[in-house]
């Protein structure tokens, strides 16, 4: 008997390479500038709105877009889901990056 595999790359679907790829993004590395920009913050002592904070919004637009990416294309999950992850990122990261600037600004 001859066993049929599926591809390793595929288009779609949980077993694609980009799909495996904007996973690892938005629960691992894409979380990293959203921890060590308020530090960036913090270090520079400039409360001011600066481009490290473009960067950080960025960042947090580029999860969240991964995230609906991930649930529509390659892990269907409930939309429930998708907005709590959402709802979760977006005030985690009000928090972080109001943080870094009350921060800054009594460094500075």
């Amino acid at each position: 008997m001859t066993r049929q595999t599926k591809p390793a790359v595929s288009g779609s679907g949980e077993n694609s390479l980009l799909g495996l790829l904007i996973r690892m993004y938005w629960m691992a590395f894409g979380n990293l500038p959203l921890l060590f920009l308020p530090i960036l913050i913090i270090k520079s002592r400039t409360p001011e709105f600066t481009r490290r904070d473009v960067m950080f919004i960025v960042a947090w637009a580029a999860l969240a877009i991964a995230r609906l990416a991930d649930a529509r294309f390659f892990n269907p999950v409930p939309a429930a889901d998708v907005r709590k992850y959402i709802l979760g990122l977006t005030g985690v990261s009000a928090g972080l990056i109001a943080f870094g600037h009350i921060v800054a600004k009594l460094m500075s």
